[in-house]
């Protein structure tokens, strides 16, 4: 791409876009631009990706097509306030600032908005991206974001609404701990750690081969080929729904689900 793409906001979500956008050749370093009030940060970014960088919002958006807002929820009207009066009818915003509803960027006029929140494993070009735009995104620039976006992982366009359920459902926090649980489990039945976190990671890695290769299966059939009638799976399943495993499992996703939804509420 040869256009200008800048970042306003210098933290570990822009540095982990920069990064997976360089490494994937999306973007050269000498077209990227960030902005940010910590001159620190700023050099770090520029001596470790080669790009150059601004204490001065109002410089960046004259000097970049597509800007990206990577900074926290309670910064996005200031930065708004200093940017109010510019001349950007031209320009890309895309919105990485969880719970900030796109009408938001209507206060500098009809500027075109795409809201996008790449999960955690985005760093690692696994993630999940849900992304909504306004009315006033063109195809090409629509084109030209999503290919930056898909340096991430898979973008997956929907209503603006449902970017909560999918910030909630797409965080690794409840796998993470599931993965931990398995791990303690080993241990305090014998193993010693670098085994059990051998043996999970293994079985996990399986069990995504299985379900990738038998995508149309559901997973009450994948459960039902793993137990053998009164054995030892289907002793921990049964101990696990005894425990309500699944409904943990849901109440914290939902938990999630109302919290994003109260940022955005919050914000409107």
């Amino acid at each position: 791409m040869d256009k200008c793409i800048g970042f306003i906001g210098a933290g570990h979500i822009t540095e982990m876009l920069i990064s997976r956008i360089i490494e994937t050749g999306a973007v050269v370093p000498s077209r990227l631009s960030i902005s940010d009030i910590n001159r620190d940060r700023i050099l770090f970014l520029e001596e470790k990706f080669g790009l150059s960088g601004t204490v001065d919002n109002r410089e960046l958006f004259q000097k970049c097509e597509h800007v990206f807002f990577c900074i926290h929820p309670p910064i996005v009207q200031k930065i708004l306030d200093d940017l109010y009066g510019l001349d950007i009818s031209d320009k890309l915003i895309v919105s990485i600032a969880a719970g900030i509803p796109m009408n938001n960027y209507h206060y500098l006029g009809n500027v075109a908005v795409i809201r996008a929140i790449p999960n955690p494993p985005s760093k690692a070009g696994y993630g999940i991206i849900p992304y909504s735009l306004n009315p006033f995104v063109t195809e090409e620039q629509k084109k030209e974001i999503l290919e930056l976006l898909s340096s991430l992982g898979e973008c997956l366009p929907m209503a603006e609404d449902a970017i909560s359920i999918v910030t909630s459902l797409s965080s690794p926090v409840s796998t993470f701990l599931f993965l931990d649980s398995l791990v303690e489990a080993g241990i305090l039945a014998g193993l010693n750690r670098e085994d059990s976190v051998r043996i999970v990671h293994k079985t996990v890695l399986g069990c995504l081969k299985i379900w990738e290769k038998e995508p149309e299966k559901t997973f009450a059939d994948l459960l039902s080929e793993a137990c053998t009638p009164g054995g030892i799976s289907a002793e921990t399943l049964f101990t696990l729904d005894r425990y309500t495993f699944r409904a943990a499992v849901k109440d914290g996703i939902m938990e999630g689900v109302e919290k994003a939804r109260g940022f955005s509420s919050s914000y409107e």
